[in-house]
């Protein structure tokens, strides 16, 4: 992707005659390499950075507002997915700090013919919480090894991935305003007590895995449903080493409930040069890259799914239901609430899911709700004294 972006760089530089010096941060490092531009007041012009990241750093007073006026040239928040452009603004402030750029999300994909042969209605198999359940059940009883696979060696995606079975619950981990914690709250526990639940249909083959091995048991066909990254798919349907069943008989669903909608924003500093020329090559850049062209530009080059509705709507995308799949996406779909504590919280959390995770996978198995209360009971009232 970087090689990408260097030639959206390159194709900017040519036409606006403006040059760009990119700086690149390794994801790892990314959080505090931006909290110490944040700090130090020497930041760059623009940032491409989580799209969570925006309110963490607009409440340290460290980014530049974008004008109504500026909105407008980019064709104004209707132009984008509303589920992308709440992550502009905080639940406090209806000042616009960021520039949703691209969209990340997780789908379902499944094997329709493994699902047929178990009996199932592959248009309702995912709907809901229990549909699923019952899915992966059949699937199981009609012989499948491993029916269902998810990454389980870190649990950084497992907490967005889950959302949508809290959310579908009616819970969530915290109040939209971020001032209640409500992850251990009786709709929350539920919705992830959905979630973990599934854990039972992993097989021995399918157990502490990552994201990229749990994808590439499904690949190779040795699995029938699992999570993918929304933007994994293209190169699914184009790899050499997918088997051909698999290709042939790739079928596409939203995660139950309200799948979480997540993605990247652009963002300028507020230590940005105030000249007129300066300023104006900084929001030339942040127009080009929000472009309808270039977002089709970046799916078609690297999957990237686009923020724009414009963009969104001109696209061709495999396998046929994979269209559906992610407008029912955008149309249901949740962010985070967009809160000044969630870093820290988010932090807190994936903690507890590795403690459930090691407990859920071990030998004996533990007990799903008794687990889910056993760590986040307690997490909730760590939040509660952080929150007071």
């Amino acid at each position: 992707r970087i090689e990408i972006i260097s030639g959206l760089m390159r194709d900017f530089e040519r036409k606006y005659n403006i040059k760009i010096q990119p700086q690149i941060l390794s994801w790892n490092d990314a959080w505090q390499q931006i909290l110490d531009f944040s700090l130090r007041g020497e930041a760059p012009d623009v940032s491409h950075i989580g799209s969570s990241w925006s309110s963490s750093l607009s409440a340290m007073n460290a980014l530049r507002a974008f004008t109504p006026e500026e909105i407008n040239e980019l064709g104004g928040s209707e132009a984008f997915f509303q589920t992308a452009w709440r992550s502009a603004y905080t639940s406090d402030d209806p000042s616009v700090w960021a520039i949703p750029w691209s969209t990340f999300t997780y789908v379902l994909i499944y094997r329709r013919d493994l699902i047929a042969k178990a009996g199932v209605d592959e248009f309702k198999a995912f709907d809901t919480a229990q549909a699923m359940d019952n899915t992966l059940a059949a699937l199981q009883e009609s012989g499948v090894k491993t029916p269902w696979a998810i990454e389980t060696s870190s649990t950084w995606d497992l907490i967005h991935i889950a959302a949508s079975w809290v959310w579908g619950a009616g819970g969530n981990y915290m109040s939209v305003d971020g001032r209640q914690v409500l992850v251990h709250k009786p709709q929350a526990l539920a919705g992830l007590g959905d979630f973990f639940a599934l854990f039972r249909y992993l097989s021995p083959e399918s157990r502490f895995l990552s994201a990229q091995q749990s994808y590439d048991l499904f690949r190779q066909g040795k699995c029938a449903v699992t999570v993918a990254a929304g933007d994994s798919i293209r190169d699914l349907l184009n790899d050499d080493f997918s088997a051909p069943e698999v290709i042939s008989n790739l079928g596409t669903a939203a995660l139950p409930g309200s799948p979480w909608i997540g993605g990247d924003n652009l963002v300028i500093w507020k230590n940005t040069r105030a000249s007129q020329s300066h300023t104006k090559a900084v929001l030339d850049f942040v127009r080009y890259l929000t472009s309808k062209d270039v977002q089709i530009n970046l799916y078609q080059s690297a999957g990237i799914l686009p923020t724009r509705v414009d963009a969104f709507n001109q696209l061709s995308l495999d396998p046929p239901s994979l269209r559906q799949t992610v407008a029912r996406v955008f149309n249901r779909g949740q962010s985070h609430p967009s809160y000044k504590q969630w870093g820290r919280f988010e932090t807190e959390l994936r903690q507890s899911f590795a403690h459930i995770l090691a407990d859920l996978l071990g030998d004996p198995p533990a007990e799903v709700n008794a687990t889910l209360e056993k760590y986040l009971l307690p997490l909730g009232r760590r939040i509660e004294l952080m929150l007071r």
